[in-house]
């Protein structure tokens, strides 16, 4: 803190200790060279005057501004202490008392004293303050950079790049003390993190192999069983069916959340998607499915088949009697965009905003709550978007994604 004090506040105080120098020696040598100047004029005007003894009023005036000296002219009747002059002003000393024309002389420079002291005084006020300015700005500068490379580490780290760190100095000040206290939260949520990954994907791993056996020793027990318990048999098989699909989406979104760089490669949205309708198509008969459109884009065909796969699963799965597949591109923002919507009964709008979180389910109780989730890393890790929402076309839920195009 003390570091960061003096980094700040002493060069502030050494900037108003100059400004105050600065206006001492204004009071102490300028200002005095100044006023002598103004006699030295003074002496000058009174000499003009005797010299060439002018008898025009204007031209006495007009000498004068030439001079910088502020001067009021009369004619000079009677004796001259019988006229006093004017505030601010004294008669011009050295005149003989016969003078024809009777001269006073202001007390400094043209505006009158006062306006000579409140040029100096304002003068002195701008230094100051533009010194100082300047001061702040040079000694908050560093400040500001420091501070913006905390917020850009601050977002990094919000948004998944567990490995982000400051770099600081060991003997700093208050600033490399939040760094180092940034580092260490963020080791700690490194930590955090990995070692529930990892212990997810240990868990998913040792809970196949008694699936396994599980769904071996229904196989061997309908071979003994009568017609009338293998519906109970069935849905024991069901059931195990679940749970092995949930395990390994648990275990591919585990491997997605460690991935940070992927190969890519020039990829047509329009293949992906017929492919995905065909794929999931079959589950259901009755479901008419359109496919839209055409773009292309540069990602990982495999990832990509899978996210758009688990949208168009959804669809079919929670559709009445009719989804819509729609590949646009935006071309004032050079994006593409898939557009994947059904006619069923659309996302609970209680948990629109946390759509694409692991077990977060859009529809119903149905499902693991993880395919929304993978969907959405993966577009995330081509640099797009996953937005939910309602169709206007269908009535029901649309799920949109938006990347760049190729």
């Amino acid at each position: 803190m003390k570091k960061l004090f003096l980094k700040i506040y002493l060069p502030l105080a050494i900037c108003v200790i100059m400004t105050l120098v600065i206006s001492v020696l204004a009071v102490v040598r300028i200002i005095p060279a100044q006023m002598n100047e103004y006699r030295v004029n003074i002496d000058e005007f009174r000499d003009w005057l005797l010299a060439s003894q002018p008898s025009e009023i204007d031209s006495i005036i007009a000498f004068a501004e030439s001079m910088d000296l502020e001067v009021r002219v009369y004619q000079n009747v009677g004796h001259p202490g019988r006229m006093h002059p004017p505030d601010g002003f004294f008669t011009l000393p050295g005149l003989p008392w016969d003078y024809p024309l009777r001269v006073d002389i202001s007390g400094g420079p043209r505006g009158g004293v006062g306006s000579f002291w409140k040029e100096s005084f304002w003068l002195i006020i701008v230094v100051l303050l533009v010194m100082e300015g300047l001061v702040l700005f040079l000694a908050l500068w560093p400040v500001r950079k420091r501070l913006a490379k905390l917020q850009w580490a601050a977002s990094e780290l919000g948004s998944g790049s567990l490995g982000i760190k400051l770099q600081i100095n060991e003997r700093g000040d208050l600033l490399d003390d939040v760094g180092r206290t940034f580092n260490s939260m963020a080791e700690q949520i490194k930590s955090l993190v990995e070692s529930h990954q990892e212990l997810l994907g240990i868990v998913a791993h040792e809970l196949r192999t008694p699936m396994a056996r599980m769904r071996l020793a229904l196989e061997l027990i309908k071979e003994d069983t009568g017609e009338g318990d293998l519906s109970k048999i069935d849905r024991m098989e069901k059931d195990l069916i679940t749970l092995d699909s949930l395990i390994t989406e648990l275990l591919d979104f585990n491997k997605l959340r460690r991935e940070r760089k992927i190969s890519f490669e020039h990829v047509v949205l329009e293949e992906i998607c017929r492919e995905m309708i065909q794929a999931e198509s079959w589950a259901r008969d009755d479901i008419d499915i359109q496919l839209r459109g055409s773009g292309n884009c540069r990602g990982n065909y495999s990832l990509l088949s899978r996210a758009v796969g688990n949208l168009v699963r959804n669809a079919v799965t929670y559709a009445e009697s009719s989804v819509i597949v729609d590949i646009s591109k935006d071309n004032s923002t050079g994006e593409v965009r898939i557009s994947v919507a059904d006619d069923g009964t659309g996302y609970d709008s209680n948990i629109l905003d946390r759509l694409g979180e692991p077990f977060s389910k859009g529809h119903s109780s149905k499902g693991t709550g993880l395919g929304l989730a993978i969907a959405g890393r993966i577009i995330s890790l081509h640099g797009g978007k996953l937005l939910f929402g309602s169709s206007k076309e269908l009535g029901g839920a649309e799920a949109i994604v938006e990347m760049e195009s190729d």
